[in-house]
């Protein structure tokens, strides 16, 4: 069963993420972009991805949105400079929004999510396994206890 659900799952996984990002995008398209300041330097990744840089990390920063000078936690690159400008997307209603994956984020979060839901999906299947065992035992010695109730007088002469 495990072996069977794994492309099935895999491909749902994938299709659900492409879609959710594909939604992003979309809705990026009418999101305003204003500069900001980065207010402090966001900690570099541990390891680079093939020599770029894939990670993002919340750090303050501060803009100015419809005429309001605005702070909060914007995604910025890891490892960007304190006081550096970065770019901020805000919706209508001037809420900061995360940019649409990379592709190379995009990936990494399908082959993420799979696994986790693949590993999910095995827990499930063994508690399933464990407590149809469980069940069939109980019934089983049950019928054990009732055969031997009735041959066992037989044999102890009571």
């Amino acid at each position: 069963v495990f072996l069977g659900l794994c492309p099935v799952v895999a491909g749902l996984t994938g299709a659900w993420m492409r879609a959710d990002n594909a939604a992003v995008q979309h809705a990026s398209l009418s999101w305003d972009k204003v500069k900001g300041v980065l207010l402090q330097a966001a900690p570099g990744p541990l390891e680079p991805y093939h020599g770029a840089n894939i990670w993002t990390e919340l750090e303050p920063a501060r803009w100015t949105f419809g005429g309001r000078s605005q702070r909060g936690l914007v995604p910025v690159p890891a490892g960007s400079a304190a006081r550096s400008t970065v770019t901020v997307d805000l919706n209508k209603s001037g809420q900061v929004q995360a940019p649409p994956l990379t592709a190379a984020q995009l990936r990494d979060r399908i082959d993420t999510g799979t696994f986790i839901t693949m590993i999910a999906i095995g827990g499930l299947l063994l508690a399933l396994t464990w407590l149809g065992r469980r069940y069939l035992d109980r019934r089983r010695i049950a019928s054990w206890e009732a055969e031997w109730l009735s041959v066992g007088p037989h044999w102890t002469h009571h």
